[in-house]
């Protein structure tokens, strides 16, 4: 089996691996709308980073009800970057080069040469030339360098001709898609009482070749109660702080994405069914005991609610199972009395049905000239999962059915 049973999606790096696992969950609070989300229904998302000297291991959560957002603004940022796409491939290459194509790397990141010229206009060339230069010797290893070299020509062009030209026609993109800035865990403390705190961004910049990053951070702090009965980081207090980023190409986030969002759908159309005859029933039970002010009024006997016995509320059934355990151990004691009284040869368990066609159990002395019940009589169900047959033997008693 698996050591990530949960898991689902993973992104490895050489000394990184971000990794998503499902904890998702329904609600099982009496207190609680069954249809609703419980707040604690999560994805769990871990970005292990040995980059350094010591391994970083941050984690955050998201909840089961933000997946639809990130799943919308990431399909917002999608469409940014195909249109931008677009839209630089219609202007000519003169001026796709010159101000699309943009540095990736280096001092100069997300700029394009043109902008570089027009930021630093007396040593401009020279820091172009020093670009050029390792973009031309590395071609071979990388054919796109050859976007970035003609940029810088037409850009050097351009400049020195004083030609007018757009330098924000391909203005880069930074969208946040998602962002926790600090939730506290207060089932995690340390020795001196702060919590466990994290924080999660998820971001898309056009500018990198790897367009999507993933940063998450760790620590522990003092969590304070505000005066509505909420709860405040106290910033000042914290400590052990851990931060790692890992950037993801637009196929590896888009998957990690739909994945939860498949899993998240996946999840309510499973449980749906149960959680909506749970929804269901606790409802006609409301109107019932409304109607007729009786609080311990039967489920069974509700006729409009469209679930079975089976089926029923768990606290109703834990009730109910409760009241059946009590009854059976009152029946097997006087069994057993009556067992002890006048020996396993005349006693038998008979089972019947009286005339509501309810079937009964009850104990009975038997000889040739006399018979009488040595117990009460009980509905059947006391016996719960147990099987009446099994039982009467394992008292090594008769057993009569009619």
């Amino acid at each position: 089996m698996s050591n990530y049973p949960l898991q689902c999606f993973a992104a490895k790096r050489e000394k990184q691996t971000l990794s998503v696992d499902t904890f998702l969950s329904v609600s099982n609070d009496s207190k609680t709308n069954p249809l609703e989300i419980p707040g604690y229904s999560r994805f769990k998302i871990t970005l292990v980073d040995k980059k350094g000297e010591k391994i970083k291991c941050p984690f955050a959560n998201i909840p089961e009800s933000d997946i639809a957002l990130i799943n919308r603004i990431t399909d917002i940022a999608l469409q940014i970057m195909v249109e931008s796409k677009c839209n630089g491939g219609e202007q000519g290459a003169t001026t796709t080069t010159s101000v699309g194509a943009r540095f990736k790397f280096g001092q100069n990141i997300g700029k394009t040469p043109l902008e570089v010229l027009q930021q630093n206009p007396k040593d401009g060339e020279a820091r172009l030339a020093t670009e050029r230069e390792f973009a031309q010797n590395n071609l071979v290893k990388f054919p796109k360098n050859q976007e970035l070299i003609d940029a810088i020509d037409d850009a050097i062009r351009i400049f020195s001709s004083g030609a007018e030209v757009k330098a924000d026609a391909h203005k880069s993109s930074y969208i946040p898609i998602y962002e926790i800035e600090y939730k506290s865990l207060e089932s995690q403390k340390d020795s001196e009482g702060r919590c466990k705190i994290y924080s999660i961004l998820m971001a898309y910049d056009s500018t990198k070749n790897y367009p999507f990053t993933v940063r998450i951070a760790n620590a522990f702090a003092h969590v304070k109660e505000t005066p509505t009965g909420g709860k405040k980081v106290d910033f000042s207090t914290s400590v052990n702080k851990e931060e790692s980023t890992i950037s993801l190409t637009e196929s590896e986030f888009v998957q990690m994405v739909s994945r939860m969002q498949e899993f998240h759908e996946a999840f309510l159309t499973i449980n749906f069914k149960p959680q909506y005859s749970k929804a269901n029933c606790a409802n006609c039970y409301k109107i019932r005991t409304s109607t007729n002010g009786n609080k311990e009024a039967d489920f069974c006997c509700i006729k409009n609610c469209m679930i079975s016995r089976k089926t029923q509320c768990p606290k109703e059934l834990e009730k109910r199972s409760i009241k059946l355990e009590n009854t059976f151990e009152k029946f097997d004691e006087e069994l057993r009395n009556a067992i002890y009284e006048y020996g396993r040869d005349r006693i038998d368990l008979f089972v019947d049905y009286n005339t509501s066609d309810e079937q009964v159990v009850y104990g009975m002395y038997c000889s040739r000239s006399n018979s009488f019940g040595v117990t009460e009589t009980y509905p059947s169900d006391i016996f719960g999962d147990r099987n009446i047959r099994e039982y009467a033997d394992s008292l090594d008693i008769g057993f009569s059915e009619a």
